[in-house]
């Protein structure tokens, strides 16, 4: 989880260091348009720095790699000025460049898209996936990504949670 940037030198750190075949985080941000490196989300429980376009971010510190974003709502953010920008959550999927991506598929575990607000919860929650092939070797190997849905119950199970590991 990315939490948006939040931890963005430490996660720029970790990223440039790993060395990851797969990266699949939860919680990018993305923007559709040009806005500050910095950004606010804030609602009735918290105000939080968000990288304006922390999958930018995360492909630049991964060049050559394929990249991915599924989007699950559209919103706006706040600059230090309180200026709307318009902001995309979702979540990011990276494959190096010795992997061949033979499929790729996103779709909605939860709910649709979201576009105007982030809404009341639970929100939508997209999924994400593909299929790779590794030129070295000729395995192949398909994974998903998922973020769990946040309903306000905690992270606890819940039957909305249970239904979304059904779907």
């Amino acid at each position: 989880n990315a939490w948006g940037g939040r931890e963005w030198p430490v996660l720029r750190q970790w990223v440039g260091e790993i060395g990851a075949d797969i990266l699949c985080l939860q919680e990018v941000i993305r923007a559709p348009e040009a806005s500050p490196d910095w950004l606010i989300y804030t609602d009735a429980e918290r105000r939080l720095a968000q990288r304006a376009d922390l999958f930018a971010d995360i492909s630049a510190c991964l060049a050559g790699y394929q990249s991915f974003f599924a989007a699950s709502a559209r919103g706006s953010l706040r600059d230090d000025a309180g200026v709307e920008h318009a902001s995309e959550h979702g979540q990011g999927i990276w494959v190096a460049p010795h992997l061949s991506v033979l499929d790729y598929r996103q779709g909605f575990l939860h709910g649709s898209f979201r576009i105007g607000d982030w809404g009341a919860l639970p929100r939508p929650r997209a999924i994400n996936g593909a299929r790779v092939s590794d030129l070295r070797s000729g395995a192949n190997v398909g994974f998903v990504n998922v973020h769990g849905l946040h309903s306000g119950q905690g992270k606890d199970d819940t039957e909305d949670r249970a239904k979304q590991c059904e779907t």
